[in-house]
């Protein structure tokens, strides 16, 4: 059964997660529970108080910490958007974002540090996945309620393709140490999103779409 915390028993626990995501941006995988302690000043029974299964349950948690902080960096520029110009807005904070990270994701090295819980680890990816493609998915319809995108996009599968660009571009910047790959590829469905709405379409089809809203 979940334990019952208080206010400040939860703000330490929230203190060791953060002071262990914090450590592995330093030291990757290699960080030790006396690492957490120092750096948080808290003791090993504090830190086995809040995680019973120790270094495997925290760094669970170091993970989900991580996805949600990636989420939250998405929402400023997902939220209400409804016109053109917040797109390349938030193409250019994610592949800034993703540039930051680019010799140390603490999100990988957190993953690659819990060898045999892929499960558990697929299941935080997969809640934090469903919950970018529904931003992703309302921004798109927003934007589409203004013509700025098309009423031939299916928003959904839009954010699919986004999604599996990030993804695909995390990945070869891993291979190839830039984030060139990311960047043209949401570029290009992004042209694409552009294209199929009045701010992309030739100037006689945006007329003739002014005059059908009057």
């Amino acid at each position: 059964m979940e334990r019952t915390l208080t206010k400040k028993g939860q703000a330490t626990r929230q203190r060791i997660i953060e002071g262990a995501a914090h450590q592995i941006r330093l030291s990757g995988a290699e960080f030790t529970l006396d690492d957490v302690c120092a750096a948080t000043h808290t003791s090993k029974s504090q830190l086995f108080h809040y995680f019973p299964e120790g270094r495997k349950q925290l760094l669970l948690e170091v993970v989900r910490y991580e996805t949600d902080q990636e989420l939250a960096a998405h929402v400023p520029y997902l939220t209400n958007l409804s016109t053109w110009p917040g797109w390349p807005a938030w193409r250019d904070a994610l592949v800034e974002r993703y540039q930051n990270h680019l010799h140390n994701d603490p999100m990988c090295a957190a993953i690659a540090a819990l060898p045999g819980d892929g499960l558990a680890v697929q299941a935080i990816l997969h809640g934090a996945s469903g919950q970018l493609h529904q931003l992703i998915t309302a921004a798109i319809e927003g934007t589409q309620s203004t013509g700025d995108i098309g009423p031939q996009i299916n928003p959904a599968h839009a954010a699919t393709a986004l999604i599996t660009a990030i993804q695909g571009g995390a990945a070869e910047m891993m291979c190839t140490d830039s984030t060139d790959h990311l960047a043209t590829t949401i570029d290009f469905i992004l042209d694409a999103l552009r294209l199929s709405g009045t701010i992309g379409a030739p100037a006689a089809t945006r007329q003739k779409s002014a005059r059908s809203t009057v």
